[in-house]
């Protein structure tokens, strides 16, 4: 098998051609950069990106963004809203320990499907464990410092 090719393109055509795959109904292969969302993905993972419509994110989903700078980033939802008639999630990445800013529905591209790993394992977030995993790091994530947080919250009472 071939590798795949790379060509150099700018953060905003970037953005245009996701919006443009993703929008005519395609899944989304995405190299990822950065560890933001370690251990769940790493740098050097590939994401599959699938369209989702926004009323059918679930807490604890993963989502493919748009940041207000044209750049696009993957994240966790850990809360998720109706602000004046207009839909909101917050998100937040597993390493990091505030929340991103709201993201409305128009700056969500998609929903992360699976992960393929760099050690050639492959996570299909699709699956019910997966899933049940997922909302309960959203919900370990809402609590600032993950599982440690907790612990050390349930060991102070």
């Amino acid at each position: 098998m071939t590798s795949p090719l790379e060509i150099p393109i700018a953060r905003a055509e970037k953005e245009k051609i996701f919006s443009e795959v993703l929008s005519q109904g395609l899944d989304l292969r995405v190299n990822v950069t950065g560890d933001s969302m370690r251990p769940r993905i790493g740098s050097g993972d590939v994401v599959v990106v699938a369209p989702v419509d926004p009323a059918r994110i679930a807490m604890g989903d993963i989502l493919f963004c748009r940041g207000a700078q044209g750049e696009c980033y993957i994240h966790r939802v850990v809360r998720i809203a109706r602000e004046q008639g207009t839909f909101i999630v917050r998100t937040k990445g597993d390493a990091l320990a505030s929340l991103d800013a709201p993201v409305s529905g128009e700056e969500i591209l998609g929903r992360i499907e699976k992960v393929e790993h760099t050690d050639g394992s492959v996570s299909d977030l699709r699956a019910l464990s997966q899933r049940l995993r997922g909302k309960l790091k959203a919900w370990l994530g809402l609590l600032g410092s993950g599982s440690r947080g907790v612990f050390r919250a349930l060991r102070r009472s």
